[in-house]
């Protein structure tokens, strides 16, 4: 069926269930209308009406048909089409005419005012909140509580759309237009401009127009509490002026009725996010997304929705090509399902709180966006808007700023951020719709590419951790890793009046598939009131091969003040040749028993640091190495620590010498400004596996950070392998 057939068919279709009207002529057009006759079903409502010239239902198909057939042929912008044009003239004269022979019908005077919305002519939209008016009351005497829900929202929308026309209005201090574009990449002078020129009325802009929608969304839900539109439209005047409070009552009340309505939920959720009530919260976007049809849910949860955009212009398409969000949607439906795993469990701020803190933010902004700017009349989804793509990515502003319609009755509004990022809207008068301003797409897709979404709103209290992770060979199919973490304690408890508090300590360890392989969590009790320094954990861990992420998570549950580290490492396989393990940076290092039977680094006690010592103060280090080659029974290797300041610039001389481990090292000493490298050879009987230890003095070492390099020489066949990280020295 083409285009024209469906749009006209669903329009007849529409209004004929809507009705409920079985008359002979009903079923004649219906019957031309399901064949695709659409032009002969036109030409049958003339012959009805030159039979029955006052016959209201034939007026109204004939303007809902005509109607029908010129949005299947009409193109946005002036109509230039001359059939569209007759078309239209039909549509308007018929459903006036089917109003004025039956001024009872709300359903003729609700798709009356509908065209008049739907007309490219200014003039009409404003016409429609009479028209919807007059829906109104008709439907009141009708007693037809669904039609008076219908009703009543639409004429809402007519005062939201004006309402919206003026909220966050500010004033000029000179009658003038204002290029906005000229501030888009000069905070600064935006700044001044807004301090300068603009002012802000201390009355509540728009409020008569914004109480008379809420009053018609509610008379819409109490005469029929199953209208969806309604609901949303309800939501959405909440929402918008941060009535979170109502709005989750709101919610309830419908959940205490229809338990399986995802709108429902959605509001629950949202209300109970910014309401900080974030169990809450997880537990009501949980049901939404299990009541969405799996079409819906795929649509709202996606991840392409905050990732790198492909767009911007065609001369950088070529390398953007394979962009965030493109290679996201290309991937098979399960490679997504384990991509947005991980991402959520790498984006989780804290899991050691009740929810993903930004996984809940994302559905509540998707929720948001979907209850405040999605238009049933153009078939937009909110989320899919360029307003709820901003409001995804980067949250509520901080400011909006709404501005007087410029010389063509465009309203522009400004979304200001802290941060300075800053978007301008377009907003033709009545059409309840916006989208970025021309002067912006450039600049904005810009933005997208460098910073594809902030959570500047919700990450709060969040201190980070120092961490130090090194790797050893273990099994065929597995390795250790010790983990080292520092933990800002002072930071946590501060602000606390208690003698004294608990503290959560989290390691996690994920496999490549986003599941949890480890997990050890304690609560320690620390004393207030006095200085808490830095307190050093320390795990050893054997894990599968393969590509791990971990985070190292500290909370103080009282106040919700929490520490973070993470990162990632491989673990390769064990193919038995010639490497290195991961160079282990300590405070101290030492055999537990006898030094001969400490052949692993697990014969090991380490006082473990994450690689920061102050000055003056020794080191040591540990690192195994594999498959060094025998000769006579021995090993025979030559090892060069190198100690390598990052920042060279007004770095002083300094000494560096060992002063444990292998008898071969002790005393070996070098000198150097801002780099030393302290070199000697070993030989030992020939095992697998050799483990070195040393304690180093690095005596008057600079601050700063440095890189330590470890290269091993195997002196039998001249191979080398390395292994870097890197230590700071503090005052």
């Amino acid at each position: 069926m083409s285009a024209r057939r469906i749009a006209v068919a669903l329009a007849i279709a529409s209004a004929a269930r809507a009705q409920a009207v079985h008359s002979p002529a009903a079923a004649q057009l219906d019957s031309l209308v399901a064949a695709g006759d659409s032009s002969g079903a036109l030409k049958l409502t003339d012959q009805l009406l030159r039979a029955d010239p006052k016959n209201a239902e034939v007026f109204y198909r004939r303007g809902m048909l005509a109607w029908g057939m010129s949005r299947s042929e009409r193109r946005v912008g002036f109509i230039r089409d001359q059939n569209v044009i007759d078309l239209l003239r039909v549509a308007d004269s018929s459903l006036r005419i089917a109003t004025m022979y039956a001024p009872d019908s709300g359903r003729y005077w609700m798709e009356l005012g509908r065209f008049f919305l739907n007309s490219n002519l200014a003039t009409l939209r404003f016409q429609a909140a009479s028209i919807f008016g007059k829906a109104v009351d008709a439907a009141r005497r009708s007693g037809d509580s669904a039609l008076v829900a219908e009703t009543a929202d639409e004429a809402g929308m007519v005062y939201w759309r004006r309402y919206e026309a003026v909220a966050d209005r500010r004033n000029l201090r000179q009658n003038q237009q204002v290029d906005l574009s000229i501030y888009r990449n000069d905070p600064k002078a935006l700044n001044n401009f807004l301090e300068t020129m603009v002012w802000q009325p201390t009355v509540f802009s728009g409020e008569g127009d914004y109480l008379k929608s809420s009053d018609y969304f509610a008379e819409a839900l109490r005469a029929d509490p199953n209208n969806p539109r309604a609901l949303r439209h309800a939501m959405m005047a909440l929402a918008d002026r941060k009535r979170w409070e109502e709005l989750k009552q709101l919610s309830q009340r419908r959940l205490d009725i229809a338990p399986w309505d995802p709108n429902a939920w959605l509001g629950r959720g949202l209300a109970a996010h910014r309401l900080n009530d974030d169990r809450d919260a997880t537990i009501a976007f949980d049901s939404a997304l299990a009541f969405l049809s799996p079409r819906d849910r795929a649509r709202f949860t996606r991840l392409s929705r905050i990732l790198r955009p492909e767009g911007g212009s065609r001369a950088k398409q070529d390398s953007n090509r394979f962009s965030d969000s493109a290679r996201y949607e290309g991937l098979p439906a399960a490679e997504r399902a384990r991509l947005e795993r991980y991402y959520w469990m790498l984006s989780d701020p804290l899991t050691l709180t009740p929810g993903n803190e930004h996984w809940i933010e994302f559905l509540a902004r998707v929720a948001y966006s979907e209850f405040m700017w999605t238009s049933d009349d153009f078939d937009l989804k909110g989320a899919d808007t360029d307003r709820g793509d901003v409001h995804i990515r980067y949250g509520p502003p901080q400011t909006v700023i709404g501005f007087q319609p410029n010389g063509r009755g465009i309203n522009e509004t400004m979304w200001l951020y802290s941060d300075g990022l800053n978007f301008v809207f377009r907003a033709p008068p009545t059409w309840g719709t916006a989208s970025l301003t021309q002067s912006w797409l450039e600049v904005v897709e810009e933005w997208k590419k460098r910073s594809p979404v902030q959570w500047n709103n919700v990450d709060h209290n969040i201190d980070s951790i120092s961490l130090q992770v090194a790797r050893f060979r273990a099994d065929a199919d597995s390795g250790d890793i010790f983990v080292v973490a520092e933990l800002p304690i002072d930071s946590l408890v501060k602000g606390l009046d208690l003698a004294r508090a608990p503290i959560d300590i989290d390691l996690k360890v994920y496999e490549a598939n986003a599941e949890l392989s480890i997990r050890d969590s304690t609560r320690e009790m620390v004393t207030i009131g006095q200085s808490q320094p830095a307190r050093v954990r320390a795990w050893r861990e054997r894990l599968a091969r393969g590509t791990h992420v971990y985070r190292v998570e500290a909370l103080q549950p009282d106040n919700v003040h929490g520490a973070r580290g993470l990162g990632s490492f491989e673990l390769e396989s064990d193919a038995g040749g010639f490497a290195i393990s991961d160079v282990l940076v300590a405070d101290n290092i030492a055999p537990r028993g006898d030094a001969a039977s400490a052949t692993r680094w697990r014969d090991f006690n380490i006082v473990p640091s994450v690689g920061r010592f102050r000055r003056g103060q020794s080191m040591s280090l540990l690192w195994e190495t594999y498959g060094l080659a025998a000769q006579d029974g021995s090993n025979k290797y030559r090892i060069a620590i190198t100690l390598d300041k990052v920042q060279r610039k007004g770095a002083g001389a300094f000494v560096a010498r060992i002063i444990g481990g292998a008898a071969e090292a002790l005393g070996v000493n070098a000198r150097g400004k801002g780099k030393v490298t302290l070199t000697f050879a070993r030989q030992a009987p020939a095992i697998p596996v050799s483990v070195d230890h040393y304690a180093l003095d690095l005596g008057g070492a600079p601050p700063g950070e440095y890189t330590l390099l470890v290269e091993v020489t195997d002196l039998v066949t001249s191979k080398k392998v390395t292994r870097k990280t890197t230590i700071t020295v503090v005052e």
